[in-house]
């Protein structure tokens, strides 16, 4: 986890694209590995906040769809702290020959629920002390 914050320079804010093609959500393990997590992409803020500038393990975090709350979470829902996520990720990428490089994005994962995504929806995404994002799908 030192090497990790050592690393890094900065936090943003972020919305994580996710789109499964496993039906109704019924996913395994299995599922999850061969729909690449059900990964899509993902949208940064602007915003960009030293590591020493914010105690990552307590963000809330407050998503609406369209002005309307659809989630809210904070970030140590991410196995108590998101740098855990990142430390983990670097040690299990390294068993495969992969190195995290300078420069990488990466994120940890996910302090709220999935929400679905319609046409139209426009969604906006605060972290307090971290800044904002927003995503509007058309």
């Amino acid at each position: 986890e030192a090497d990790v914050l050592a690393a890094t320079v900065a936090y943003a804010p972020a919305i994580e694209l996710i789109d499964s093609r496993i039906t109704d959500w019924k996913i395994g393990l299995a599922d999850t590995i061969s729909d690449n997590a059900s990964s899509a992409g993902f949208v940064l803020g602007k915003q960009r906040v030293a590591p020493a500038d914010i105690d990552i393990t307590a963000i809330d975090a407050v998503l609406t769809r369209n002005g309307e709350v659809v989630a809210e979470g904070r970030s140590d829902a991410v196995l108590g702290d998101p740098v855990i996520a990142v430390a983990w990720l670097a040690r299990k990428v390294a068993t495969f020959g992969v190195r995290l490089k300078a420069g990488d994005i990466v994120l940890p994962g996910s302090c709220t629920r999935a929400i679905d995504a319609r046409p139209g929806d426009d969604f906006h995404a605060e972290f307090t002390g971290l800044g904002s994002v927003r995503l509007r799908f058309a």
